[in-house]
């Protein structure tokens, strides 16, 4: 409920399932219903938003089990009529992708390094499979991770014992996981800033999903490492190494020797927000 509440603040209409699990089926039946809703008098609201839903401007967002009904979700509706458009998909902590990708659509996922219940490679499945499955893709793709977020602070009722071992343990004297309060400020941040720059093209908050920007003191923290893939355009990306296969570690994808050029990288400054 407090992100629904933070971006209908922005003027977006905000529906959640209400469900733990997934069903993509029953997702799709929400967004078909509300699709109608634009259109019809439907109960229990009546004509209340007759032309007021942009439906053909959706943006999803899953948590857990919920991220890969999303994912399916987007992909179900690229490969089949709908009477809505899936115009952004937002993953967080995704427990299941099924090895499924997001194309022509905007997508970003924040992911937690204190994810112990749930493999927390699963959060980088779709992003990575993303990249470069489709030549041409004019949809750029975000990777956020909060350093020390956990699994269950997403939700509203989430358990203090869950995901807390070694220096994820809140008590622990090197602890690195952030409180429930600074895990949800964070979550408000970025995910507000993704569905405004594209759903309501407030291009103003981009920096903050490419790295360009830190985080700002709303976030109530600053460990948060982005990753930005941008459009397949060579006009704002250039792909130095794609690491497709085992010749890139020798050879980068401009024909360049990589052994000098991560030499020479390796004596460079690095910045957790690029």
């Amino acid at each position: 409920e407090y992100i629904g509440e933070l971006l209908a603040s922005h003027g977006m209409v905000v529906f959640t399932t209400g469900s733990r699990g997934g069903d993509p089926l029953r997702f799709d039946a929400f967004l078909q219903y509300w699709s109608a809703l634009n259109s019809t008098s439907q109960p229990p609201f009546g004509s209340t938003f007759i032309g007021r839903i942009h439906i053909d401007n959706v943006g999803t967002l899953g948590h857990s089990i919920g991220g890969s009904v999303v994912v399916t979700n987007y992909n179900d509706s690229v490969n089949q009529a709908t009477p809505y458009t899936i115009a952004a998909v937002m993953n967080w902590a995704p427990a299941s992708v099924l090895g499924m990708a997001v194309n022509g659509a905007p997508y970003a996922v924040i992911m937690a390094d204190c994810e112990l219940s749930f493999d927390s490679a699963l959060s980088t499945i779709v992003y990575d499979l993303s990249r470069y499955n489709e030549p041409g893709d004019q949809a750029p793709k975000h990777q956020v991770r909060f350093h020390g977020g956990n699994h269950f602070y997403f939700n509203v009722d989430a358990d203090d014992a869950a995901d807390a071992s070694g220096n994820c343990d809140p008590n622990a004297p090197d602890t690195i996981r952030l409180s429930f309060a600074e895990q949800q400020a964070a979550a408000k941040v970025y995910t507000a800033a993704f569905f405004r720059v594209y759903l309501l093209g407030e291009r103003a908050f981009l920096p903050l999903l490419t790295g360009d920007a830190p985080p700002p003191a709303s976030a109530l923290t600053d460990n948060v490492f982005v990753d930005y893939h941008a459009p397949d355009n060579p006009q704002v990306r250039v792909d130095l190494n794609r690491l497709g296969s085992s010749d890139a570690l020798v050879t980068n994808s401009l024909g360049r020797s990589e052994e000098r050029r991560v030499g020479k990288e390796c004596r460079s400054r690095w910045s957790p927000y690029h």
